[in-house]
């Protein structure tokens, strides 16, 4: 390899100095860490030496990170790079290395001294073992506790939270002696709710939090379980943390043994900084770090308010957050102990602000607290491409500015998010997204692998209702997206979506296997206002409710879609343009709210449409088209539009009652004859009716992150 005098080496110490390393770095300044390397450059630039762009090369080896890496605007027109053929790994983790071995009945227990750890960094709530990420001891081991309200009498509203919550089956309580350092985790609708106990009362069955829950625990669908009780530590692979007397106690796997298991605390809670400051116009330009893995972050519970959670700065510069709806802060005396909706205010272990035209690629991220990478305010121009991002608390990415052109220079956009594998997210705050898009316009987002997260995919804006905002023109394409939902969280979707946003085109993706606690799991989800959006060419299916969900917005177009086996339906809508109040849409189409055409529709018994509105005929006349459609149901029942709630259809519409109504009159029933639905392959067979009415063919040979040779 040639250097010039712009490339420089980081390598950890090398004892042996070997011959090979020698001759690799032979005429390079050798740096010890990245840190070291940075300050070196900064020193020769501001000599006037070192000018455009400088390589730094990484050597292979484990990187412990003592503090987090920071870069500034005096930083830019670099690239780090793993050496070639090397594999360079930055961690925020400190390794438990002086475990003692006993007994715990007839299994082997391991206990380990973590007084230094918890008096450097503080309590921590995540262990690994080999890499593989160790729960904390669960109670009950599956299911849920059924959570109650102490005045169950009394109407609640929806944002009516409390810091008392009964245990309505307080005996299984019973064999737990202590609850101090226990933590109890309600699950409400779309986000997870994190509350340590202050105390249990065995009487009422109350139990009493340090943190107060968002939402109202009235209803009987509020469930919840019990983290880091020591009764619970019973099965191999579990730990159980004794803070008082700072003791991790941790139950092997049968293959693992002291002095060969590589055991890990993430301590440090975030890796990597591009600090900019876009309010000053200062900006990192032309940073890149390609090649990399980063592994190893702890988290910690954001103060759900007003302002933008930054761990490394002091309350006092923590900026308003215009990326959180609830910005109110709270009167309680208790913070609250949840996320909100998509673990918004839960930030990145990669984190750039002020950054244009950047670049993380081919990088590997794991075992984070929080969210992967995100790209905060003023920060434009970015690729993120080509990372593997696994095995996170929170999620992928999350990309989103200033909310409004008050502050020009504070706006997203224009970021490239293409070909990276995302998957195994939300063991922490289980309402994090695969990918967030909040306030932030003309991104891409493609080709993106996105599979086993607790509740949405890929989502895109961030104003409730028709308010004004900045999100628009963002392209989400040819992204795979699978296996989201475990069943403990609702109202989610494979691509959510919210608010006005003129140009956003949602094309060309794979979504299935979405699963629901007890409402909303569908493939593609326009909730509150969603407006002038093209969803076009994508296949969802295998689904807990349909594969299309349109809360209300206007005049979006849903065309060549294939919407397949959605065990509610295929299509649902649900209030139309009903809550237009306070908002002029001036447009001779401004009450359409949804457009159907070219597309293919299969369901088994259910109804292709759903309506959950009583009046859906009066409506759906003035907001509802639809046309030019291929209608299959396995079952032959053939009913067009199912009208009720999404727990019991009241009435039916068959076809011809259907186009009474005006609806679909071009449309047909018949088999869209398929390549082998039972297998999934949508392919249509030449013979297909569908071509009749204007079909086209939809091509999912390069959905999901393509090879670098065929990117375009």
């Amino acid at each position: 390899m040639t250097f010039s005098e712009n490339d420089f080496i980081v390598a950890l110490p090398d004892e042996r100095k070997t011959r090979s390393r020698q001759k690799s770095a032979a005429g390079q300044r050798t740096f010890p860490s990245v840190e070291a390397a940075r300050d070196a450059i900064r020193k020769l630039r501001a000599k006037g030496k070192c000018s455009g762009e400088v390589r730094i090369w990484i050597r292979e080896g484990v990187y412990v990170l003592n503090e987090t890496m920071i870069f500034t605007a005096e930083d830019s027109n670099a690239s780090y790079k793993a050496y070639p053929g090397e594999k360079a790994v930055f961690s925020g983790g400190a390794a438990i290395d002086n475990w003692q071995e006993s007994k715990s009945g007839k299994k082997r227990l391991w206990t380990a001294d973590v007084s230094g750890i918890i008096q450097r960094a503080g309590v921590f709530k995540q262990l690994f073992a080999d890499g593989k990420r160790c729960p904390r001891t669960r109670f009950p081991k599956t299911g849920f506790l059924k959570l109650g309200d102490l005045t169950p009498e009394v109407r609640k509203e929806l944002f009516d939270g409390t810091d008392k919550v009964i245990i309505e089956r307080k005996n299984e309580l019973s064999q737990i002696r202590s609850f101090k350092h226990v933590e109890l985790i309600a699950l409400h609708f779309w986000i997870e709710e994190r509350l340590p106990v202050e105390s249990f009362d065995r009487e009422t069955g109350i139990i009493t939090t340090a943190r107060q829950t968002r939402f109202s625990v009235a209803g009987d669908k509020n469930i919840g379980y019990l983290e880091n009780v020591a009764e619970a530590l019973t099965d191999a692979g579990e730990w159980y943390l004794d803070e008082d007397k700072a003791l991790l106690h941790y139950l092997p796997r049968q293959h693992e043994k002291t002095g060969e298991t590589c055991a890990v605390v993430p301590v440090l809670k975030q890796l990597l900084r591009i600090d900019g400051d876009p309010y000053r116009n200062k900006f990192v330009e032309n940073l890149k770090f390609e090649n990399l893995e980063f592994e190893y972050s702890a988290w910690m519970q954001p103060d759900w308010g007003a302002k933008r959670f930054h761990p490394g700065l002091p309350r006092s510069r923590w900026r308003l957050n215009s990326a959180c709806k609830w910005t109110e802060e709270s009167e309680k005396s208790k913070l609250y102990g949840a996320a909100p909706q998509g673990a918004v205010d839960v930030p990145g272990v990669i984190y750039l602000e002020g950054a244009k035209n950047c670049a993380i690629s081919g990088c590997g991220l794991r075992h984070f607290g929080w969210y992967g990478i995100e790209l905060a305010d003023g920060c434009s121009g970015n690729q993120l491409t080509g990372n593997t991002i696994g095995d996170t608390g929170a999620g992928g990415i999350k990309a989103g500015g200033a909310k409004d052109a008050v502050h020009k220079s504070a706006l997203t956009f224009d970021n490239i998010i293409t070909d990276n594998h995302i998957f195994s997210g939300g063991h922490v705050f289980m309402s994090a997204l695969g990918i967030g898009l909040f306030h932030t316009f003309g991104n891409l987002v493609a080709h993106n692998h996105i599979h086993d997260f607790k509740y949405t995919g890929i989502s895109c804006g961030w104003v409730w209702g028709y308010g004004d905002n900045v999100t628009r023109e963002n392209r989400i394409e040819k992204n795979h997206i699978h296996h989201i939902g475990d069943g403990s969280l609702s109202d989610m979707g494979g691509i959510y979506l919210l608010g006005i946003q003129p140009g956003t085109r949602i094309a060309g993706n794979l979504v299935h296997d979405i699963r629901k606690y007890h409402y909303g799991g569908w493939g593609i989800y326009t909730d509150e206002g969603s407006s002038h959006i093209v969803i076009e060419n994508n296949i969802c299916y295998n689904l807990d409710s349909q594969g299309f969900h349109q809360h209300y917005g206007r005049e979006n177009i849903i065309r060549n879609n294939i919407f397949v086996s959605g065990r509610e339906g295929a299509a649902a809508l649900t209030q139309g343009n009903g809550r237009n109040t306070g908002f002029e849409h001036p447009g001779v189409n401004s009450t359409c709210a949804v457009t159907f055409y070219n597309n293919i529709f299969v369901t088994d018994g259910m109804p292709f449409f759903f309506n959950s509105n009583k009046t859906s005929t009066a409506y759906l006349k003035k907001e509802f088209f639809s046309d030019l459609n291929l209608f299959r149901d396995i079952a032959k029942k053939n009913i067009m539009l199912g009208d009720g709630n999404f727990e019991k259809i009241e009435k039916t519409y068959s076809l011809k009652k259907w186009r009474k109504l005006g609806f679909d009159l071009k449309s047909i029933l018949g088999d869209p004859k398929f390549k082998d639905l039972k297998k999934f392959d949508f392919r249509l067979k030449k013979s297909s009716p569908a071509f009749k009415l204007g079909f086209k063919p939809i091509d999912m040979s390069d959905v999901g992150p393509r090879k670098i040779d065929d990117q375009a």
